[in-house]
Protein backbone atom coordinates (compact mmCIF):
# COMPACT_ATOMS: atom_id res chain seq x y z
CA UNK A 1 0.00 0.00 0.00
CA UNK A 2 1.36 3.39 -1.03
CA UNK A 3 1.15 6.33 1.36
CA UNK A 4 -1.41 8.06 -0.90
CA UNK A 5 -3.65 4.97 -0.66
CA UNK A 6 -3.87 5.04 3.15
CA UNK A 7 -7.34 6.13 4.36
CA UNK A 8 -7.35 9.36 6.36
CA UNK A 9 -8.60 7.55 9.47
CA UNK A 10 -5.61 5.19 9.36
CA UNK A 11 -3.21 8.08 8.83
CA UNK A 12 -4.56 9.78 11.96
CA UNK A 13 -4.24 6.56 13.97
CA UNK A 14 -0.72 6.01 12.67
CA UNK A 15 0.40 9.49 13.66
CA UNK A 16 -1.14 9.08 17.12
CA UNK A 17 0.71 5.80 17.70
CA UNK A 18 4.01 7.11 16.33
CA UNK A 19 3.64 10.23 18.47
CA UNK A 20 2.96 8.20 21.60
CA UNK A 21 5.93 5.98 20.81
CA UNK A 22 8.16 9.06 20.58
CA UNK A 23 7.17 10.08 24.10
CA UNK A 24 7.44 6.55 25.47
CA UNK A 25 10.91 5.89 24.09
CA UNK A 26 12.22 9.22 25.30
CA UNK A 27 11.01 8.58 28.86
CA UNK A 28 11.43 4.79 29.12
CA UNK A 29 12.29 3.71 32.66
CA UNK A 30 11.71 0.53 34.67
CA UNK A 31 8.20 0.15 36.08
CA UNK A 32 6.83 -2.44 38.51
CA UNK A 33 3.28 -3.81 38.40
CA UNK A 34 2.03 -6.52 40.73
CA UNK A 35 5.56 -7.28 41.83
CA UNK A 36 6.78 -7.68 38.24
CA UNK A 37 9.42 -5.21 37.04
CA UNK A 38 9.53 -4.28 33.36
CA UNK A 39 13.02 -2.90 32.59
CA UNK A 40 11.74 -0.90 29.59
CA UNK A 41 8.71 0.50 31.39
CA UNK A 42 5.48 1.39 29.64
CA UNK A 43 6.70 0.59 26.11
CA UNK A 44 6.76 -3.09 27.11
CA UNK A 45 2.97 -3.38 26.83
CA UNK A 46 0.67 -4.18 23.92
CA UNK A 47 -0.28 -1.13 21.83
CA UNK A 48 -3.01 -2.16 19.39
CA UNK A 49 -5.95 -4.53 19.02
CA UNK A 50 -5.75 -6.59 15.85
CA UNK A 51 -8.96 -8.55 16.41
CA UNK A 52 -11.42 -9.51 19.09
CA UNK A 53 -14.10 -12.19 18.89
CA UNK A 54 -16.09 -11.93 22.12
CA UNK A 55 -17.25 -15.12 23.77
CA UNK A 56 -20.61 -15.58 25.41
CA UNK A 57 -21.76 -13.60 28.45
CA UNK A 58 -19.51 -10.56 28.07
CA UNK A 59 -21.35 -7.29 27.54
CA UNK A 60 -20.62 -3.56 27.43
CA UNK A 61 -18.65 -1.93 28.88
CA UNK A 62 -16.58 -5.01 29.77
CA UNK A 63 -16.22 -6.23 26.17
CA UNK A 64 -14.09 -3.29 24.98
CA UNK A 65 -10.79 -4.87 23.76
CA UNK A 66 -8.84 -1.63 24.18
CA UNK A 67 -9.12 -2.15 27.93
CA UNK A 68 -6.41 -4.81 27.56
CA UNK A 69 -3.89 -2.34 26.07
CA UNK A 70 -1.21 -0.34 27.83
CA UNK A 71 0.00 -0.74 31.40
CA UNK A 72 -2.09 -2.49 34.08
CA UNK A 73 -4.71 -0.05 35.34
CA UNK A 74 -7.35 -2.15 37.08
CA UNK A 75 -7.89 -1.01 40.69
CA UNK A 76 -9.16 -3.83 42.96
CA UNK A 77 -12.14 -2.63 44.94
CA UNK A 78 -12.25 0.60 42.97
CA UNK A 79 -15.45 2.38 42.04
CA UNK A 80 -14.88 1.76 38.31
CA UNK A 81 -14.54 -1.97 37.40
CA UNK A 82 -13.92 -1.32 33.70
CA UNK A 83 -10.13 -1.53 33.82
CA UNK A 84 -10.03 -4.90 32.08
CA UNK A 85 -11.48 -6.79 29.12
CA UNK A 86 -13.72 -9.80 29.77
CA UNK A 87 -13.01 -12.25 26.94
CA UNK A 88 -16.31 -14.04 27.41
CA UNK A 89 -16.64 -17.81 27.47
CA UNK A 90 -14.43 -18.96 24.57
CA UNK A 91 -13.61 -15.42 23.43
CA UNK A 92 -10.41 -14.64 21.52
CA UNK A 93 -8.19 -11.55 21.46
CA UNK A 94 -5.18 -10.71 19.27
CA UNK A 95 -3.00 -7.73 20.19
CA UNK A 96 0.14 -6.22 18.71
CA UNK A 97 3.30 -4.54 19.97
CA UNK A 98 4.08 -1.42 17.92
CA UNK A 99 7.17 0.04 19.60
CA UNK A 100 8.83 -3.20 20.69
CA UNK A 101 9.06 -6.88 19.83
CA UNK A 102 8.76 -9.86 22.16
CA UNK A 103 11.98 -11.88 22.47
CA UNK A 104 13.38 -14.60 24.71
CA UNK A 105 15.57 -13.31 27.57
CA UNK A 106 17.27 -14.79 30.63
CA UNK A 107 18.51 -11.69 32.48
CA UNK A 108 15.56 -10.87 34.74
CA UNK A 109 12.36 -12.25 36.32
CA UNK A 110 13.83 -15.75 36.26
CA UNK A 111 13.82 -15.80 32.48
CA UNK A 112 10.10 -15.19 32.12
CA UNK A 113 9.46 -13.21 28.94
CA UNK A 114 5.75 -12.48 28.63
CA UNK A 115 3.29 -11.50 31.35
CA UNK A 116 -0.50 -11.53 31.12
CA UNK A 117 -2.30 -9.60 33.83
CA UNK A 118 -5.55 -11.48 34.40
CA UNK A 119 -7.68 -10.10 37.22
CA UNK A 120 -10.87 -10.81 39.14
CA UNK A 121 -11.98 -13.00 42.06
CA UNK A 122 -11.80 -16.17 39.93
CA UNK A 123 -8.55 -17.19 38.23
CA UNK A 124 -9.53 -18.04 34.66
CA UNK A 125 -7.45 -20.14 32.27
CA UNK A 126 -6.73 -19.13 28.67
CA UNK A 127 -4.82 -20.50 25.68
CA UNK A 128 -1.79 -18.42 24.71
CA UNK A 129 0.12 -18.20 21.42
CA UNK A 130 2.52 -15.81 19.68
CA UNK A 131 3.29 -14.89 16.07
CA UNK A 132 5.22 -12.44 13.93
CA UNK A 133 3.01 -12.60 10.85
CA UNK A 134 -0.54 -13.49 12.03
CA UNK A 135 -0.28 -16.68 9.96
CA UNK A 136 2.16 -18.94 11.77
CA UNK A 137 1.39 -19.26 15.48
CA UNK A 138 3.43 -20.85 18.25
CA UNK A 139 1.22 -22.40 20.91
CA UNK A 140 2.47 -21.72 24.44
CA UNK A 141 -0.22 -23.84 26.07
CA UNK A 142 -3.04 -23.16 28.51
CA UNK A 143 -2.03 -20.92 31.39
CA UNK A 144 -3.61 -19.26 34.42
CA UNK A 145 -2.47 -16.92 37.15
CA UNK A 146 -2.69 -13.33 38.36
CA UNK A 147 -0.39 -12.37 36.74
CA UNK A 148 0.87 -15.19 34.53
CA UNK A 149 4.53 -15.23 33.46
CA UNK A 150 5.73 -17.37 30.55
CA UNK A 151 9.20 -18.33 29.39
CA UNK A 152 8.97 -18.55 25.61
CA UNK A 153 12.51 -19.98 25.37
CA UNK A 154 11.51 -23.67 25.09
CA UNK A 155 9.17 -22.84 22.19
CA UNK A 156 11.28 -20.53 20.01
CA UNK A 157 14.66 -20.26 18.30
CA UNK A 158 17.41 -17.88 19.46
CA UNK A 159 16.94 -14.45 17.92
CA UNK A 160 13.26 -14.94 17.06
CA UNK A 161 11.05 -11.88 17.47
CA UNK A 162 7.28 -11.70 17.83
CA UNK A 163 4.84 -8.84 17.36
CA UNK A 164 1.49 -10.53 18.04
CA UNK A 165 -0.05 -12.28 21.05
CA UNK A 166 -3.28 -14.28 20.95
CA UNK A 167 -5.37 -15.21 23.98
CA UNK A 168 -8.33 -17.59 23.80
CA UNK A 169 -10.50 -18.16 26.85
CA UNK A 170 -10.26 -21.82 27.91
CA UNK A 171 -13.89 -22.10 29.01
CA UNK A 172 -12.70 -23.03 32.50
CA UNK A 173 -15.40 -21.16 34.34
CA UNK A 174 -18.63 -21.14 32.35
CA UNK A 175 -19.21 -17.72 33.87
CA UNK A 176 -22.38 -15.67 33.75
CA UNK A 177 -22.67 -12.10 32.38
CA UNK A 178 -21.66 -9.32 32.41
CA UNK A 179 -17.95 -10.23 32.52
CA UNK A 180 -17.55 -13.92 31.75
CA UNK A 181 -14.26 -15.56 30.80
CA UNK A 182 -10.71 -14.47 31.57
CA UNK A 183 -10.46 -10.78 32.51
CA UNK A 184 -7.41 -9.25 30.81
CA UNK A 185 -5.96 -6.04 32.23
CA UNK A 186 -2.65 -5.87 30.33
CA UNK A 187 -0.14 -7.83 28.22
CA UNK A 188 3.53 -7.00 28.68
CA UNK A 189 6.89 -8.21 27.39
CA UNK A 190 9.82 -8.55 29.80
CA UNK A 191 11.88 -9.88 26.92
CA UNK A 192 11.66 -6.98 24.51
CA UNK A 193 13.57 -5.49 21.60
CA UNK A 194 12.96 -1.90 20.56
CA UNK A 195 11.90 -1.13 17.01
CA UNK A 196 13.63 1.60 14.92
CA UNK A 197 13.78 5.17 16.22
CA UNK A 198 10.48 7.11 16.23
CA UNK A 199 9.75 8.97 13.02
CA UNK A 200 11.82 6.63 10.86
CA UNK A 201 10.45 4.99 7.75
CA UNK A 202 11.07 1.61 9.38
CA UNK A 203 8.79 2.42 12.29
CA UNK A 204 6.00 3.64 10.01
CA UNK A 205 6.38 0.44 8.00
CA UNK A 206 6.04 -1.57 11.22
CA UNK A 207 2.98 0.26 12.51
CA UNK A 208 1.03 0.48 9.24
CA UNK A 209 0.34 -3.27 8.81
CA UNK A 210 -1.04 -3.42 12.35
CA UNK A 211 -3.47 -0.59 11.67
CA UNK A 212 -4.49 -1.93 8.25
CA UNK A 213 -5.15 -5.39 9.71
CA UNK A 214 -7.16 -3.96 12.61
CA UNK A 215 -9.15 -1.71 10.27
CA UNK A 216 -9.98 -4.59 7.91
CA UNK A 217 -11.12 -6.64 10.88
CA UNK A 218 -13.47 -3.89 12.03
CA UNK A 219 -14.88 -3.48 8.51
CA UNK A 220 -15.46 -7.21 8.15
CA UNK A 221 -17.18 -7.48 11.52
CA UNK A 222 -19.35 -4.49 10.63
CA UNK A 223 -20.25 -6.07 7.29
CA UNK A 224 -21.03 -9.39 8.98
CA UNK A 225 -23.65 -7.75 11.18
CA UNK A 226 -24.99 -5.27 8.59
CA UNK A 227 -28.71 -5.25 7.68
CA UNK A 228 -29.53 -7.10 4.46
CA UNK A 229 -30.22 -3.90 2.54
CA UNK A 230 -26.55 -2.97 2.90
CA UNK A 231 -25.53 -5.77 0.57
CA UNK A 232 -24.30 -9.36 0.92
CA UNK A 233 -21.36 -10.39 3.04
CA UNK A 234 -19.36 -13.55 2.51
CA UNK A 235 -17.33 -14.77 5.47
CA UNK A 236 -13.86 -15.82 4.38
CA UNK A 237 -11.40 -18.21 5.97
CA UNK A 238 -8.92 -15.45 6.79
CA UNK A 239 -11.35 -14.02 9.32
CA UNK A 240 -10.84 -16.91 11.69
CA UNK A 241 -8.24 -16.50 14.43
Amino acid sequence: MRIDEIPKSLKRMMMMIVGSISVSVATAAPLTFGGVTFPDGAISFADAVVSFIPGSNTVAPFNDPTLALGTPDFVPGGSDPRGSLALGNGGALVVAFADNLLVDQSDTQGGLDLYIFEIGPDVQAFRLSISDDLVNWIDLGTVRGQPTGIDIGPFVNPGDTFRYVRLVDALSGGMEPPFAGADIDAIGAIGTRAVPEPGSAELVAAVLPILVTANLGRRRRAAATAPRDQGPFVRTADQAL
